[in-house]
C-alpha cells in the first residue's frame, strides 16, 4: 500500500529526551513525540548514594508481534489525524525504523 517510508529522530545526545519523530509515508509527514517501546537493549544513568553516576544496560520493550497489535498511542494518534490507514503492514515496517532511534528517559545521560 505505502511505497516509501521513513522515519528520523531530531536530538541526539545531551538532549535525546527533546526530539521529534519525523516520519515520511509517501508524501505526507507526521510528527510524534515521546518513547515508542519497542523492544532492544536501552541504558539509563542514575546518581548513587556517593554521588557517583551509575550506568547500567538493560533489555526492554515489546516485541514487534505484540507492538503491531499495540502500537503507541503517541504514534496512533498524529497518523490517524493524518489520514494514514492503519494497517499491520505499516506497522511492521515502521517497527525497525523507529526501533533504531528508540530511546528511554535517562538513557542519554545528557542530563546529568
Amino acid at each position: 500500500m505505502y511505497k516509501n517510508i521513513t522515519v528520523e529522530y531530531t536530538e541526539e545526545y545531551p538532549t535525546l529526551c527533546y526530539g521529534l519523530w519525523i516520519i515520511t509515508i509517501d508524501d505526507t509527514v507526521v510528527e510524534c513525540e515521546g518513547e515508542m517501546n519497542t523492544e532492544k537493549e536501552y541504558s539509563r544513568w542514575d546518581i548513587g548514594d556517593n554521588g557517583e553516576e551509575i550506568w547500567e544496560e538493560y533489555y526492554d520493550g515489546i516485541p514487534i508481534d505484540n507492538w503491531v497489535y499495540n502500537p503507541p498511542d503517541n504514534l496512533i494518534e498524529p497518523l490517524q489525524k493524518a489520514d494514514i490507514k492503519i494497517t499491520q503492514d505499516l506497522l511492521v515496517k515502521l517497527y525497525p525504523l523507529i526501533n533504531q532511534y528508540d530511546f528511554r528517559g535517562k538513557s542519554c545521560g545528557g542530563c546529568i
